[in-house]
């Protein structure tokens, strides 16, 4: 039973192609595999050897200081028994940065000019927003021909009724939308289901807070201290 019902209305609209920009496409922050140099060399090791990844980021002391990605293959040249740090410092490639606003199009003629598949997006002040991939922007030009990415397996879980998903707040609206058909609205500007309730609210709400867009009704399950953890999505039939 939902705690406080919120009816909102929207009306969906359709995207321009060209008007897609990178910041449709990025992985957050919170949701990239990555590699950090201060760990322990086992731990790097091991990370690197059951990534699910051809190329993994690389940052040194935190996820907001990525200072490139490594190449799975290039590993191994590496004698993994005596592997040390400089070892995996040696490997490292650089990345580039692009902001946010920068056209999908745009970005996969400078990816093929350049020969990269990974960018680190940055907002207009310079604060690191996640990464994006060429196939991601592939995909949402061209349509989904890529294998599933192993982070939507545990991202999304069925709830006992076909028409109800229990979904973490981090969950890409776009990936939503492709796997069960939702149609949540996309304005462009917001990414996640967290992003979407906090823009709706102007703020966090409480957790059993409900409400309805167009035929989902929304319930917010979990808060943290600075966004919505998870949310039940009920489709009305």
């Amino acid at each position: 039973m939902c705690g406080i019902l919120c009816l909102v209305q929207y009306s969906g609209n359709s995207i321009d192609l060209e008007k897609i920009t990178i910041k449709e496409v990025l992985i957050p922050l919170r949701m990239v595999e990555a590699i950090d140099l201060k760990d322990e060399i086992e731990d790097i090791l091991h990370k690197i050897q059951t990534t699910h990844h051809t190329q993994i980021i690389v940052c040194d002391d935190g996820i907001d200081n990525v200072v490139g990605y490594i190449h799975v293959k290039d590993v191994l040249h590496i004698d993994i028994a005596e592997a040390n740090i400089d070892d995996i410092r040696d490997i490292i490639r650089p990345i580039i940065f692009v902001n946010d606003f920068i056209p999908v199009i745009h970005q996969i003629h400078v990816a093929q000019k350049l020969r990269n598949r990974i960018f680190v997006v940055i907002n207009e002040y310079g604060d690191l927003l996640g990464i994006a991939c060429l196939e991601d922007m592939f995909e949402i030009v061209f349509g989904d021909f890529t294998t599933e990415s192993p982070h939507t397996k545990y991202l999304v879980i069925k709830g006992p009724e076909d028409n109800q998903y229990i979904v973490d707040g981090i969950m890409l609206i776009r990936e939503l939308n492709e796997l069960y058909n939702l149609h949540i609205p996309q304005d462009g500007v917001t990414l996640t289901i967290n992003g979407f309730i906090l823009k709706l609210f102007n703020g966090i709400p409480n957790a059993g807070v409900c409400f309805k867009v167009n035929n989902l009704i929304f319930e917010v399950i979990n808060v943290g201290h600075y966004w919505v953890e998870r949310v039940k999505i009920t489709r009305l039939i």
